[in-house]
């Protein structure tokens, strides 16, 4: 019987490379689980208002730029972070998006794309179960027994019953 750390296994490192204005984009061909898991919850937190509504153009969107981000060695600052909508028309008006997912192995992607509808599709289900209601329910109830604390304790301070008087 041979162990599991005696097969001396080792994670693949090997990139693909393109050129792309002058500038050598280098193209991860397998992400290891751990970073996965970070871009899928990233992708899914991000597309989602208040309400827990996934807004579909913003799951493509985050989708495709945090593949960018995980995949490449394109480093991107804060700003352009943050104005993603800007970055993600820039990338994609470029081709230069369009590049990177070209050479993103097709299992790679559709084991996240995979993930990311697979983990929409499981929160909408939660979200409409029992407990799922329940859930909302409670933290509905918290949030008002927290607005009637703050309306209490105003109506207590004199100067409060002074104005309303």
């Amino acid at each position: 019987m041979i162990t599991f750390a005696e097969m001396n296994l080792d994670l693949k490192s090997d990139n693909k490379k393109f050129n792309y204005l002058d500038q050598e984009i280098e193209v991860k061909q397998y992400l290891p689980i751990q970073d996965k898991l970070q871009l899928i919850s990233s992708v899914v937190n991000l597309s989602s208002d208040d309400n827990g509504f996934i807004n579909p153009v913003k799951v493509n969107t985050f989708l495709e730029l945090y593949l960018v981000y995980y995949y490449t060695n394109i480093e991107f600052n804060e700003e352009e972070k943050d104005n993603f909508i800007q970055t993600y028309d820039l990338l994609s008006q470029s081709a230069l998006l369009k590049n990177v997912l070209l050479n993103i192995p097709e299992d790679e992607l559709e084991m996240i794309e995979e993930g990311v509808y697979s983990t929409i599709s499981e929160l909408y289900a939660y979200q409409n179960s029992v407990m799922g209601i329940l859930d909302t329910i409670s933290a509905d109830y918290s949030n008002l027994d927290l607005e009637a604390s703050k309306i209490q304790q105003k109506l207590a301070d004199p100067n409060n019953m002074a104005f309303l008087k």
